[in-house]
């Protein structure tokens, strides 16, 4: 046993799903997007890659066409 591992246990619940850090990164990727800040500026902040910022655009943007197609009828 090392001497991290209650540590790392503690921070891995059966509650708290891994995908919440993810969701969240999205979610201010997408505010940020919106209020029109680049793509490039947003990736060197949250320091990722642009790519991944690009794929939450195209993400954002075909959820937004799949709206407009729900609500069009």
């Amino acid at each position: 046993m090392n001497w991290f591992t209650p540590i790392a246990e503690d921070c891995t619940s059966e509650t708290e799903p891994r995908e919440v850090p993810k969701e969240l990164r999205n979610q201010f990727i997408a505010e940020k997007l919106v209020e029109g800040v680049s793509p490039s500026a947003i990736s060197q902040a949250l320091q990722i890659k642009r790519s991944a910022v690009e794929r939450v655009s195209h993400k954002l943007s075909q959820e937004t066409l799949e709206v407009h197609r729900a609500k069009a009828g």
